[in-house]
């Protein structure tokens, strides 16, 4: 599940989370960030279509 945090909610949907995290640091000029941030994407939709 790809979810989308910021300042006010970092805390408690990271920091705080019961289970393991990544966290993709990401800036919309950055061509690198953004190629990963495609293939996470994708890994998500795969790990989503095997929990079903």
């Amino acid at each position: 599940m790809i979810i989308h945090s910021n300042e006010k909610n970092f805390k408690e949907q990271v920091l705080d989370s019961k289970v393991p995290v990544l966290v993709d640091f990401w800036a919309t000029w950055c061509g690198p960030c953004r190629m990963q941030g495609s293939i996470l994407e994708r890994l998500d939709q795969e790990i989503t279509a095997e929990q079903a």
